[in-house]
């Protein structure tokens, strides 16, 4: 078995905050989750395990995707906490099975593009399933800088575009969207601070992409704040779905 040619997930959690208790309650709700939906996180880095256990504590069903290697590291990262889950080894990044997943988990921010991500994903939907994508994004209406636009458009394969319009291209997939939530500025610091100090901890194989990606955001500097990770929430529509009906004011 060919093990997939990047990571899918970083090896550390950077806790971002739309994928904690709180934002995994708010998810639940909006998305109409149930005990016994299943859900399958597509990567394995020691990093998705406060993730998983999150989406196990909710009564979901969790299934986690990669080769053999890194669900073996997940698996110690994890220890008997994950007893009950269930694994998936892929032959290559996002070759799932069909119909089987209430609601899918993907680190977008290690390609493809998104929109070749929501086209992958869909069939291993389920009739409602959703989409949840951690996506690099444009903020503001300057593009990202020199090296670091160059490094992330070389990473996704396109230039990052604005959360909003990260929505209309899962949209033009097959998806209802729902919602988009990016970190703030104080967020994106954070999770670089603990990305960085993590880095000397790893193994030396699981550093390489890492270090160059810390090292392009320190050298924006003032410059990385039109940079954001933001979370894209889509439902899988149906041929001939009707559109929503519009609110009015009552």
């Amino acid at each position: 078995m060919t093990p997939p040619a990047q990571p899918l997930s970083y090896p550390v959690d950077l806790r971002l905050p739309f994928l904690g208790a709180e934002g995994l309650m708010r998810l639940a709700q909006a998305c109409s989750w149930a005990r016994g939906h299943a859900a399958l996180v597509h990567g394995a880095a020691p990093g998705q395990v406060g993730l998983v256990l999150g989406l196990s504590s909710l009564g979901l069903v969790v299934t986690v995707a990669d080769a053999p290697p890194q669900l073996e590291a997940f698996k110690a990262a994890a220890g008997q906490r994950a007893a009950g889950l269930e694994w998936l080894l892929l032959e290559a990044p996002l070759q799932l099975p069909e119909a089987r997943y209430d609601v899918v988990f993907v680190d977008a921010r290690f390609g493809p593009a998104l929109e070749a991500v929501a086209a992958k994903v869909r069939p291993a939907l389920r009739k409602n399933g959703h989409l949840v994508a951690l996506c690099a994004a444009r903020v503001g209406r300057i593009p990202l800088p020199g090296a670091l636009g160059e490094y992330w458009e070389k990473r996704t394969g396109a230039a990052l575009r604005p959360p909003r319009e990260l929505l209309q291209r899962v949209e033009r997939n097959g998806y209802e969207p729902q919602t988009v939530e990016s970190l703030s500025d104080d967020g994106m610091e954070d999770a670089y601070q603990l990305l960085a100090a993590a880095l000397p901890l790893l193994e030396p194989a699981a550093v390489s992409p890492f270090d160059a990606e810390v090292e392009t955001w320190r050298a924006a500097g003032l410059s990385a704040v039109n940079l954001a990770f933001s979370l894209v929430v889509g439902r899988r529509k149906e041929p001939g779905e009707k559109p929503p009906a519009a609110r009015t004011a009552g």
